[in-house]
């Protein structure tokens, strides 16, 4: 679950992200979940791999934001 949930977007991201530095622009778009910014019972490893990329793309963010690339996370509800 670890890797799908987080090492996967942060190994595309890593890939992508000196193309869009030299270009100055791009978007990078997050398909995170609530249960990454609350915690959900039995649900702890899935909710740990949120919380992960969560982490990940608001220090990220903070990171490029003078490049000229935005980071946003997306939040779609329970499924």
């Amino acid at each position: 679950m670890m890797n799908v949930n987080t090492l996967s977007p942060i190994a595309i991201t890593k890939a992508a992200l000196p193309f869009m530095k030299k270009q100055k622009s791009g978007s990078i778009v997050m398909v995170n979940s609530i249960a990454g910014l609350l915690g959900v019972p039995v649900r702890t490893l899935y909710s740990a791999s949120k919380f992960g990329l969560e982490g990940f793309s608001k220090s990220l963010r903070s990171e490029i934001k003078a490049k000229g690339i935005n980071v946003t996370n997306i939040y779609p509800s329970y499924v």
